[in-house]
């Protein structure tokens, strides 16, 4: 791979990255609240918010990592007993994009970054 290609890539991944935590702190931010008072009578999001007091952004991007679980992770939360399917199936659709895709996609993003240094160390 050339410098200039290097460059590019780079100079991408980390504009990708920003735009990603654009993304996380609105679904922290606006998102979070909605998510919170659709899953109240879930065990795992009164623990999260228990646990993670405050409104500081640290407390709530762990609740909105709690929250994509229940949303990635349904049917294992749902097996231990600390989520509802019906509860979490009264969820709107377009909820469970913005508070689940942030996190996904720095997931995504944080794997992308790993490849690309591993490919620039062969």
């Amino acid at each position: 791979m050339t410098h200039d290609n290097s460059a590019w890539i780079a100079v991408s991944i980390s504009a990708l990255t920003l735009l990603n935590l654009a993304f996380l702190m609105y679904s922290a931010y606006w998102k979070l609240p909605l998510a919170e008072r659709h899953l109240a009578d879930s065990l795992i999001v009164s623990s999260t918010k228990s646990v993670w007091k405050g409104n500081g952004p640290v407390a709530r991007l762990n609740r909105l990592s709690a929250i994509a679980l229940v949303f990635t992770m349904r049917g294992l939360l749902e097996r231990r007993g600390l989520v509802q399917r019906d509860i979490v199936n009264d969820v709107p659709l377009s909820l469970r994009i913005w508070t689940a895709g942030p996190i996904l996609s720095s997931c995504l993003m944080l794997v992308t970054a790993v490849g690309y240094w591993f490919l620039e160390q062969i």
